[in-house]
């Protein structure tokens, strides 16, 4: 696997949806450090399940906190 290949715009936005959609719709009470691993477990559930679409997920979330702490 390749940790260094970019993630596309396109990809990029299918991801941040269904982050957002699973935020909304998945999580219920889940709080603290295990919220971001169910979080990513459930978002690459649904985009395909593959290790590395995992790690992309994360990617996409480490530079939505990046922003979000600018």
């Amino acid at each position: 696997m390749d940790d260094d290949e970019p993630i596309s715009a396109e990809e990029e936005r299918a991801i941040r949806a269904m982050i957002s959609e699973v935020s909304k719709t998945d999580l219920g009470d889940t709080v603290g450090p295990m919220r971001k691993s169910v979080l990513v477990r459930r978002v690459s559930e649904r985009l395909g399940g593959t290790d590395e679409m995992r790690v992309k997920i994360y990617e996409v979330l480490r530079h939505m906190q990046e922003v979000d702490h600018q």
